[in-house]
């Protein structure tokens, strides 16, 4: 399973290209995705522009660069390692980069959806849904495999 899973995940990534890179720079707006981060693919495309809408990272960062601490972007409270490479996790191995789609997830977490979405989770919730349970614990595998 884990290693069907890689390959699914893998199959579906395209290359991340100088072009991607310099789209990104002019494109971030208030989610900016951490330039210690490491992108190594494309998830997701736009179907019109070809632009990413989702990178694929690498699940390790540096995290230990202070002096770029006045910079937007860098935040003092993320976590420091000790390490004298200095990486430490970075928990997003996929990011949202489209601003029109950041936007549209945006507004849907403001009104509640991941909250009510996670209750049908929850045993006990009148909302509760064993089936999409079950189907979610099984895709929570599988990209913690990949990850």
């Amino acid at each position: 399973e884990v290693s069907s899973a890689v390959r699914e995940y893998a199959a579906r990534v395209s290359q991340y290209t100088e072009a991607d890179e310099r789209w990104l720079r002019s494109n971030q707006d208030a989610k900016r995705l951490d330039a210690n981060v490491r992108v190594v693919g494309v998830a997701a495309r736009h179907a019109v522009t070809g632009h990413p809408v989702v990178l694929v990272t690498y699940p390790l960062r540096v995290a230990y660069d202070r002096s770029r601490a006045g910079r937007k972007g860098y935040s003092t409270h993320k976590w420091d390692s000790r390490k004298k490479d200095g990486r430490v996790p970075w928990t997003n191995t996929f990011w949202l980069v489209c601003p029109e789609v950041v936007s549209a997830v945006g507004r849907l977490e403001h009104a509640g959806l991941v909250r009510d979405f996670h209750a049908k989770f929850v045993k006990g919730d009148p909302t509760h849904d064993a089936d999409a349970a079950a189907t979610f614990a099984k895709q929570h595998a599988r990209y913690a495999a990949f990850r």
